[in-house]
C-alpha cells in the first residue's frame, strides 16, 4: 500500500539544534521523547504483571491488571494521583495489607525499569543542549512521583536537568496548567522558552497556549504507523506479539530523525541490522515454541545438528541457564549431515541405491565419489555391493562417535531441524536404534513411508513445496546460511575417529559477517527473553513473525550495502550452490 508522506520524514537533527540555539530555557517531555517503553500501550505493563504474578505471587484471588486499572480510574481526571495514592486505593479495594500492596508497587516499578529504554538520539540532544549552556527542565504527565522518576532516569544515565515538573506532584496536567506553573517557577523575565515533546495536544498545543515555542518529536510507534510497516499492527493480538512488535519499533525508530524514503521504507546500512529487525524475531519464536513443547519434561535431551543447530543451541543454552526452574533438557550439538547420516545408516543395497538416486547433476561420477569416499576412475566398476561395504566401514566410526556423546542412555530425544522432510532424523534413528521427537521450523510433506512414520512437530503448518504460502519458504536458504556454524559442512568420521569436513567454500569475509549476525541475534534473544515473562507459555501464532520476515524483501526495506553478495549457500550433498537469496 502507498504510504502518505508524514512530517517526521523531513525532520532533521540540525533543524532542532538550531531552534535550541535560539532559545534560553529548554524543556523536554520524558515518555516517548527522551525514553520509550517496549510495549504498545503503557497499561500493557499491568498485563505483564499478571503473568509475573501467576508465578511469583500465588493465589492472590484477583486479577492484578483489572484491579490496578480500577484503582487508577477511580480518581477524577483532575486528581492526578501519584503511584502511592493509586496503591492506597488498590490496597483498600483488594483488602490487602500495606506490606503486600507495596510489594506489588515495587514489582511494577521494577518491570517499568525493565521495559523503559533511552531514545539515544534525543538523550544526545539533551546533553548537547546542556553543553551549550542552556537551562534544561523536564515536564511530564505521569503518576510516578519525583523520587521514582528520578531514580528511573538516573539508571538510564539521563541527568543534568535543573528540575522535573510532574503532573502528579503539582496535581496539574500539561493541558490543565502545568506549563504555566513551570514558567512561573523558572522565569526571571524575558527568557525565550522551547518545549520538545511527542504529543500534539499535551506537548504542542498546551505549551503554545502558555507562550512557549515548541518542536514535535514523533514517537517510535507513530513513525511505525506512518511507515510501510504499519500493516504489522494487524497481526498484534497477544501480549507476546505486542512486545515483539514494540521491540521492532524501538530498534527501527528509536532515532526520531531516521529518514524514510518513498512508502516509508527503512534504509539499512548493515546486513546484521536487517537480520536483527526482520529475521531474529522468527529465530527466537522457534526457540519459544520449542521450549513450550519441551517444558513438559517428556524429553531428556535435545539434539542440535550441525550446522543449522549451531546458533539455535547457543540461544537455547542461554535461556536454559537463566531459567533453571524450568528443568529443560540438556542440549547436545551433534556433527551430522545428510551425507554422513545416510551413508552411516545404509544397511542394504536398496539403501545405497536411494543415496545414488539423490544425484541429479551431470557429473554423476564425481558426486558418487564424494558421497561414498572412493577414489573413482573411469574404468572402475562400481556396484551397490561395493558401495555398501564402504558404508559399513564408515558406520562403525560414526556409531563410535555417537556413543562418545553419551546419547544411548537417553529415554527420549528431541531433534531440531530447519526446513526438511526428516531425512537426517530418520537416518540417525536407524543408526542409534531409537526414536526421536522432531521439532522443525517447517516440515515438508514426506514422500516415503519411513519419513511419514517419523514423529515430528513443525512451527509452521506442514505442507508440500507448492502448498507453502509463507515467507519462510521464500527466505529459508538465506536463514540457513546465517544460522550456520563457522566450520565447513561435516562429511564424516574416519577410522581414527577424526572428523572430516568438506572444503570450506565461504570466504573469510562471509564467515566474519555471519559471526556479526550471530552476535546481533544473541543480543536480540537476550532482550526478548528478558521482556517476555514466562516465555515458555507463549502461544501466539506464527503470522506476525512471518510477516516480519517478509519485510526483509526489497519491497519493504532497502539495503545500503552489498554485504549479502559475499554469502553463499552450498549444498555439497546435491552438488549445487544457492546464490540467489530472493530479496
Amino acid at each position: 500500500d502507498e504510504v502518505k508522506e508524514h512530517p517526521s520524514f523531513f525532520q532533521r537533527e540540525d533543524e532542532l539544534k538550531e531552534k535550541i540555539k535560539q532559545h534560553d530555557i529548554i524543556s523536554f517531555d520524558i515518555f516517548d521523547t527522551l525514553v520509550m517503553r517496549r510495549v504498545l500501550r503503557p497499561r500493557d505493563i499491568f498485563s505483564v504483571m499478571d503473568v509475573v504474578r501467576d508465578r511469583e505471587f500465588k493465589d492472590l484471588g484477583y486479577r492484578f491488571s483489572e484491579e490496578r486499572i480500577k484503582a487508577e480510574d477511580s480518581f477524577n481526571s483532575q486528581d492526578n494521583p501519584d503511584l502511592y495514592e493509586i496503591y492506597e486505593k488498590l490496597q483498600a479495594n483488594i483488602q490487602s495489607s500495606k506490606e503486600e500492596a507495596y510489594i506489588l508497587l515495587d514489582k511494577e516499578v521494577e518491570l517499568e525499569k525493565r521495559f523503559i529504554v533511552r531514545r539515544e538520539k534525543m538523550c544526545d540532544i539533551l546533553e548537547w543542549t546542556l553543553q551549550h549552556g542552556k537551562e534544561v527542565y523536564l515536564v511530564s504527565d505521569m503518576y510516578f512521583p519525583k523520587d521514582i522518576l528520578e531514580n528511573i532516569l538516573q539508571d538510564l544515565g539521563i541527568k543534568g536537568y535543573k528540575d522535573i515538573f510532574i503532573s502528579c506532584e503539582y496535581k496539574l496536567k500539561k493541558q490543565e496548567g502545568l506549563f504555566k506553573k513551570y514558567k512561573e517557577k523558572t522565569s526571571a523575565g524575558g527568557e525565550k522558552y522551547l518545549h520538545i515533546g511527542d504529543n500534539y495536544f499535551s506537548d504542542i498545543i498546551a505549551a503554545q497556549y502558555e507562550g512557549i515555542d515548541t518542536y514535535q518529536i514523533f514517537s517510535a510507534q507513530e513513525k511505525m504507523e506512518c511507515s510501510i510497516y504499519s500493516g504489522l499492527l494487524q497481526n498484534c493480538m497477544t501480549l507476546e506479539e505486542n512486545i515483539v512488535l514494540s521491540v521492532f519499533a524501538e530498534k527501527a525508530f528509536n532515532d526520531p530523525f531516521r529518514l524514510c524514503r518513498a512508502n516509508g521504507k527503512l534504509l539499512i546500512g548493515h546486513l546484521e541490522e536487517a537480520v536483527l529487525l526482520f529475521v531474529a524475531p522468527l529465530i527466537c519464536k522457534y526457540i519459544i515454541w520449542m521450549i513450550h513443547s519441551l517444558k513438559s519434561g517428556q524429553c531428556d535431551l535435545v539434539l542440535f545438528p550441525s550446522r543449522d543447530g549451531y546458533l539455535l543451541k547457543k540461544i537455547y543454552d542461554k535461556f536454559k541457564a537463566e531459567n533453571p526452574y524450568l528443568n529443560l533438557p540438556e542440549a547436545v550439538y551433534v556433527y551430522t549431515s545428510r551425507r554422513a547420516a545416510l551413508v552411516s545408516a545404509a544397511e542394504t543395497e536398496a539403501d545405497v541405491q536411494e543415496i545414488v538416486d539423490f544425484i541429479f547433476v551431470k557429473d554423476k561420477e564425481e558426486l558418487l565419489k564424494d558421497r561414498f569416499g572412493i577414489g573413482y576412475t573411469k574404468d572402475m566398476d562400481i556396484s551397490n555391493e561395493m558401495l555398501l561395504s564402504k558404508c559399513k566401514e564408515e558406520q562403525k566410526s560414526y556409531k563410535k562417535y555417537l556413543k562418545q556423546l553419551g546419547l544411548n542412555g537417553c529415554k527420549k530425544i528431541a531433534f531440531m531441524d530447519f526446513v526438511a522432510m526428516g531425512t537426517v532424523q530418520a537416518a540417525l534413528e536407524q543408526i542409534m536404534e531409537t526414536k526421536f521427537e522432531g521439532f522443525y521450523f517447517l516440515r515438508r510433506l514426506a514422500d516415503k513411508k519411513k519419513m511419514k512414520e517419523l514423529k515430528c512437530h513443525s512451527l509452521y503448518k506442514e505442507a508440500g513445496d507448492f502448498q507453502i504460502e509463507a515467507n519462510i519458504y521464500r527466505f529459508y536458504y538465506f536463514l540457513e546460511t546465517i544460522i550456520t556454524s563457522y566450520e565447513p559442512t561435516f562429511w564424516g568420521v574416519d577410522k581414527a575417529g577424526s572428523h572430516i569436513f568438506y572444503t570450506e567454500k565461504r570466504s573469510k569475509e562471509a564467515i566474519e559477517l555471519i559471526k556479526r549476525i550471530h552476535d546481533e541475534v544473541l543480543s536480540y534473544s537476550e532482550t526478548l527473553f528478558k521482556l517476555l515473562p514466562d516465555i515458555y507459555s507463549a502461544d501466539s501464532s506464527i503470522e506476525l513473525y512471518d510477516a516480519l520476515l517478509g519485510c526483509f524483501s526489497a519491497d519493504f526495506s532497502e539495503l545500503m550495502t552489498n554485504e549479502i553478495n559475499c554469502l553463499v549457500n552450498i549444498d555439497e550433498f546435491m552438488g549445487k550452490n544457492v546464490a540467489d537469496f530472493n530479496r
